[in-house]
C-alpha cells in the first residue's frame, strides 16, 4: 500500500509530499487544480508511464530539468512483518534516461513493477476493451501485471521464445529445433520455470 508520494517537476504539481494514512483517499478540489496530476503522479510511481500522455517527458513541469517522484510503500506482511520501502522511478528529457531504485539499490523494470500493482479505469479503459485486439491485449496484460506478480517477466520471456521460434521458423529449421519454443510457448510459468533447471 501507497502510504507517501513524493513529487518534484511533476505537471503543475508544487515539490511536494503527500501522505496517506487509511486504506481509501478521497481527492477533491476545483478543476485545474492538480487532481489528476496527484493521480497520475501515483501511477507514474507504480508504472513508471503516465495514463494522460505515451511520452511521459510531456509531465515535467514547465522549466522544470527533470522529473521525479518516489514514495514508500508498506509491503504485505505474508512472509513476515509489514515494512517501508521506498520507491523511486527518475526520467530526464533525454531518450532513455530513467533509472529505478528500490530503497538504495538500482533494478531492472520487471522487478521495479511488481511491488505497488496499480491498474488506472478512465473512459479511455472502456474504449480499449471495445477496441483492436491489440489494444485489448495490451489493456489485459496491464490488468494481469497488477495482479500477477511476476507477469512481467512472464511475458517477457514467452516473447523471446515466440521471436526466436518465428525466426526458425522463417529459417526452415526442422520440428526437433523448434520443440524446445513451442513447449515454452505451451507451458504455464511453473512448467517453463522447470525447464530452465
Amino acid at each position: 500500500m501507497l502510504t507517501r508520494l513524493r513529487v518534484a517537476g511533476f505537471r503543475n504539481l508544487a515539490d511536494q509530499s503527500v501522505d496517506f494514512t487509511t486504506c481509501a483517499t478521497v481527492v477533491y478540489g476545483a478543476n485545474a487544480q492538480g487532481k489528476s496530476s496527484l493521480l497520475e503522479a501515483a501511477y507514474s510511481l507504480a508504472t513508471t508511464r503516465s495514463f494522460r500522455t505515451r511520452d511521459p517527458r510531456e509531465s515535467i513541469s514547465h522549466g522544470a530539468d527533470f522529473l521525479f517522484v518516489s514514495g514508500e510503500i508498506s509491503t504485505a506482511p505474508e512472509s513476515g512483518p509489514s515494512e517501508q520501502v521506498t520507491l523511486s522511478p527518475s526520467r530526464g528529457h533525454g531518450r532513455g534516461e530513467r533509472r529505478f531504485a528500490v530503497g538504495e539499490y538500482d533494478v531492472q523494470l520487471a522487478e521495479y513493477l511488481e511491488y505497488l500493482p496499480a491498474l488506472v479505469m478512465t473512459g479511455d479503459s472502456s474504449r480499449a476493451i471495445a477496441g483492436s485486439p491489440s489494444e485489448r491485449r495490451r489493456y489485459m496484460d496491464r490488468a494481469t501485471a497488477s495482479a500477477v506478480p511476476g507477469h512481467i517477466s512472464d511475458m517477457a520471456e514467452y516473447r523471446r521464445a515466440l521471436a526466436q521460434r518465428n525466426q526458425l521458423l522463417r529459417d526452415g529449421a526442422p520440428d526437433e529445433q523448434l520443440e524446445p519454443f513451442e513447449a515454452i510457448l505451451g507451458g504455464t510459468p511453473e512448467e517453463n520455470a522447470r525447464a530452465f533447471r
